[in-house]
């Protein structure tokens, strides 16, 4: 009998040449998991033995990211959100399949937003400009965070008049946020972030097998919330059922040892920890970020 490989994710983009970011995108995805597989264990293999990895969590070939970073480039009156090219241009992406939908609905709201309150972008080879990035996470329910990133505070009072009605043309909207990055560097964001919504942090909402449970196919027949809340300046895996699939493997490894304490080092928003966590057993996080 036959197999079928898998086929590869589409992407005119890609196909186009617009866009490189994906250099595996034309191999199936179990080819692209087997080589990126076949990589892990052989520079762990001093420490791992082969026969001790398990399968990998296989993510969805399309709309899976739940974050998107664009960097704003062109005119306010035509404004391209994606990322630059050799010469420091803007190259749109605004319909990368990556994308998660709710992302993928946004992305032109957000673009009219800029024409219609006149945001001019930077420019990197001149170093003119204000709107640097716009940056958009996406909750499993749909919820959206977006920040944007400006060079100066010359449009904060302008963006904060203006989400009422960003709210009204994207109800999920749940917070909205300015960082300001004034450094002419490869750097997303900078230290300073002034939150425009009364709401300062995204729920994660994600499913994870119930305690007892410990197998994948139990997972899918019952599963817990784990909820998780995301500061504006904090990290998530940007692929949530990834990031679902990473936490449950956490949390079936403890179910079978049982360690009476964990610790959760650089826990981030706690993830790990609070997948681990149970009746009995002391989980400490430690991170530089309260």
């Amino acid at each position: 009998m036959s197999v079928t490989a898998a086929p590869t994710a589409s992407c005119a983009l890609h196909d186009a040449g617009t866009c490189r970011s994906c250099p595996h995108l034309a191999l199936p995805i179990p080819d692209q998991l087997a080589a990126k597989q076949s990589r892990v264990a052989a520079l762990l293999a001093e420490h791992v033995p082969a026969d001790l990895w398990q399968a990998p969590a296989a993510s969805a070939p399309t709309g899976f990211r739940n974050k998107a970073k664009m960097v704003v480039a062109g005119t306010a009156a035509h404004p391209t959100l994606g990322i630059l090219d050799g010469a420091g241009c803007g190259v749109d992406l605004r319909t990368c399949p990556l994308h998660v939908p709710a992302i993928e609905a946004a992305l032109p709201v957000l673009a009219d937003l800029v024409t219609e309150l006149g945001l001019r972008p930077y420019d990197v080879p001149t170093r003119h400009g204000e709107l640097k990035y716009i940056l958009v996470t996406a909750s499993p329910d749909d919820d959206l965070m977006v920040r944007f990133v400006l060079r100066s505070r010359r449009y904060l009072e302008r963006l904060r008049a203006a989400v009422p009605d960003l709210r009204r043309r994207l109800p999920q909207l749940a917070v909205a946020a300015v960082n300001i990055q004034s450094v002419h560097q490869a750097v997303i964001e900078g230290p300073e972030e002034i939150v425009l919504t009364e709401e300062d942090r995204l729920l994660m909402r994600l499913s994870l097998p119930s305690p007892g449970l410990g197998s994948r196919a139990g997972r899918r027949a019952e599963s817990v919330e784990l909820p998780l809340y995301l500061p504006t300046r904090s990290f998530f895996q940007t692929n949530t059922a990834v990031a679902e699939a990473l936490y449950a493997t956490a949390h079936d490894w403890a179910e079978e040892a049982d360690p009476a304490r964990v610790w959760d080092l650089f826990c981030g928003v706690g993830g790990f920890a609070l997948a681990l966590a149970a009746p009995g057993r002391r989980v400490l996080g430690v991170e530089v970020s309260a």
